[in-house]
């Protein structure tokens, strides 16, 4: 165990006070010798004096003793890899005693339970199936740890992913739902939805199933296309990767017909896309773009609402779920109005105010909405 270093903190402390072991021991009401037998770690002070010590150096009991509760992130990562790697080479009881021994010396540093109990779980393979249902207990009950146990929401996060896995693994579908139950209401799930999916399936509520994963990949679709959007606002300068965002990007629009889907990405996409290209010198790429923008604006798009399509045929009870249903946040003469202003007066697009087919697109635009909004 590393993780008290008496010995060398009394030593380190004294020196740094410029203390003599004759007067700390007076002090103390000890002899020299005991003193002495503290820093080289032949015996220690009796519980009663650490008060005294700590108070003496002016430092806390925990800092007096050089107690580390916490590995560092490089030591941790280390840890799993070589423990991960012993699962190869050596008997994985032999492995999960040095798992259980490392949980026993540092059970206050909840990142390192945490990746213990994922070192387990990755490797339950290895154990004979008998054992699972007791490993996978303990994997919980480190799981429950980190959860109560540390500061950070990430750690919380992760633990719980974790602790439904196991719940589903032993066959408690209701736990898992229950632990998961607020996965459909955020994007920041990963694959909890595809999780809990399984377990309504495994129930026997297929429905419940399939609208679970179609929310989790209209919401993997959507983080995606912004991710992706981000990234092209970023990388202007860099033609190359500009233009292969652009490729995927317009796959991706294609594949899951995103202009009729979500609309107001794709708006965006031909928005970033268009001064990116200007940014480059290429107007008429970015008037394609742009013509793109305009063509969208059809009868069809209002009343601006979330909604599903033939491959998202089961997300309008979840988008009607939603706090202000799936109607927009914005009227929809207020969207209209943005629309015509986004292109209109965008900065980006300065240089293009002069611009013979530039006129021609935002003149077509505003007719497009005129015509809708009279025709309503």
């Amino acid at each position: 165990m590393k993780n008290i270093h008496l010995a060398q903190k009394i030593t380190a402390l004294r020196k740094d006070r410029k203390i003599t072991q004759e007067a700390l021991a007076k002090f103390l009401g000890v002899s020299k010798a005991a003193v002495s037998k503290w820093e080289t770690g032949q015996s220690f002070p009796d519980i009663t004096l650490l008060p005294q010590l700590a108070d003496y150096f002016g430092v806390t009991i925990d800092t007096l003793m050089g107690y580390e509760p916490q590995l560092t992130r490089e030591e941790i990562r280390e840890t799993y890899h070589r423990l991960a790697r012993a699962f190869t080479t050596e008997p994985a009881e032999a492995v999960y005693r040095q798992c259980q021994t490392l949980i026993h010396d540092y059970y206050a540093c909840m990142p390192l339970l945490f990746q213990m109990g994922l070192l387990l779980i990755n490797h339950l393979d290895r154990f004979p199936a008998e054992r699972h249902p007791a490993l996978l207990q303990e994997i919980l009950d480190l799981m429950e740890r980190c959860k109560t146990g540390s500061p950070e929401l990430r750690i919380f996060k992760q633990a719980n992913a974790i602790e439904a896995l196991c719940q589903y693994n032993l066959g408690n579908y209701d736990t898992t739902i229950f632990l998961l139950e607020d996965c459909t209401s955020t994007t920041d799930c990963g694959d909890d939805h595809a999780l809990l999916a399984m377990a309504h399936q495994a129930k026997g509520d297929a429905g419940a199933a399939q609208e679970t994963i179609q929310v989790g990949t209209y919401n993997a679709l959507l983080a995606f296309s912004s991710l992706l959007m981000t990234d092209l606002n970023l990388n202007p300068d860099q033609p190359k990767r500009f233009d292969a965002i652009i490729t995927r990007f317009l796959t991706l629009r294609d594949a899951f017909q995103l202009e009729a889907l979500h609309p107001n990405t794709m708006f965006q996409f031909y928005l970033t896309a268009a001064a990116g290209y200007l940014a480059q010198g290429k107007k008429e790429a970015a008037l394609d773009m742009l013509g793109h923008y305009v063509s969208m604006v059809t009868p069809d798009l209002f009343p601006f609402t979330l909604h599903g399509d033939d491959f998202f045929d089961q997300i309008d009870p979840w988008l009607s779920d939603f706090d202000l249903g799936p109607v927009a946040p914005r009227s929809d003469g207020s969207i209209a109005q943005s629309l015509v202003a986004s292109l209109r007066d965008y900065p980006a697009f300065a240089v293009l105010q002069t611009n013979g087919r530039f006129k021609n697109l935002v003149a077509e635009l505003t007719q497009r909405i005129e015509a809708i909004t009279h025709g309503k």
